[in-house]
This record gives C-alpha cells, sequence and structure tokens, in this order.
C-alpha cells in the first residue's frame, strides 16, 4: 500500500473520530444542533 494512502486515510478516520467524540460532548453539555455542528467543525 502507498504510505500516502494510508496516511489520508488515517487522517480522515481521525478526524472522523474527533468530530464524533466532540458531538458527544456537545451533547452531553446541552447544546443544539447548531453547538453540535460548530463543534464538530472545530474538531475537524
Amino acid at each position: 500500500m502507498d504510505l500516502d494512502i494510508l496516511v489520508n486515510a488515517l487522517d480522515l478516520i481521525g478526524t472522523f473520530a474527533f468530530a464524533l467524540v466532540g458531538a458527544r460532548i456537545a451533547a452531553d453539555k446541552g447544546m443544539d444542533y447548531g453547538g453540535i455542528t460548530f463543534i464538530a467543525a472545530i474538531a475537524s
């Protein structure tokens, strides 16, 4: 496997996981969908 493809795939997976964690934290704090979107945008 080409190293560039591996790095890009891991970057996308990491970004997605980080955005999910941010959305989970926002939901736990009672933020609305706008707040969750804002946190997910910052995380990615």
